[in-house]
């Protein structure tokens, strides 16, 4: 049974706006993922174990049921420009990065645009990502990668240089030549 997104909102609403955990799994153990719902809680809410939750259950629903709607929530909570909750992005490219663990393809357009997201952690964890795709020789993840290699923060772009380490010992043409740029400028 699905509900609507008003009866969801009246299970999960407690006092003030608050969402309790274990209202949260009432609404999540249905059979099916809500996606507005889901959406909502992870782009309104604030509360970290909460955040944590939904993107862990999402998680689960891709590798499980390969629930499309679940990771289509997971992509648009991390881009910017729909979630200005930079803790809310963080969680849902953490998600992102976990789904390319399992060898997930299909999280690679939200990865590639968290790259250029504004807030460094975020960045890092979306090209963990990448670098993680980049280990499994998905040659997709080279525009990101490349991008985070001028990224301002150090560890965004050491994580990048891995990644594009990886794919070029993997034989990636154009990753063994921006590694030797990379090699002369440094």
């Amino acid at each position: 049974m699905i509900m609507t997104l008003t009866q969801a909102k009246r299970l999960v609403a407690r006092q003030a706006g608050k969402v309790s955990l274990k209202s949260l799994k009432k609404v999540f153990l249905s059979r099916r993922v809500n996606p507005r719902l889901a959406e909502s809680v992870l782009l309104n809410n604030a509360n970290e174990n909460v955040l944590i939750k939904v993107r862990d259950f999402l998680v689960k629903r891709v590798i499980i049921a390969s629930d499309k709607s679940a990771l289509n929530v997971l992509v648009r909570a991390s881009d910017e420009g729909l979630n200005k909750n930079w803790e809310s992005r963080l969680h849902a490219v953490k998600g992102l990065e976990t789904l390319a663990k399992k060898g997930e393809l299909k999280v690679l357009p939200g990865l590639l645009k968290a790259v250029n997201d504004s807030d460094a952690i975020v960045r890092l964890c979306a090209v963990d990502g990448l670098r993680i795709l980049a280990l499994k020789g998905e040659a997709g993840v080279l525009p990101g990668l490349l991008v985070a290699v001028k990224d301002s923060d150090a560890n965004v772009m050491w994580h990048a240089v891995s990644g594009l380490k990886s794919l070029a010992e993997l034989g990636n043409k154009q990753a063994q030549k921006k590694l030797i740029l990379l090699g002369k400028t440094w």
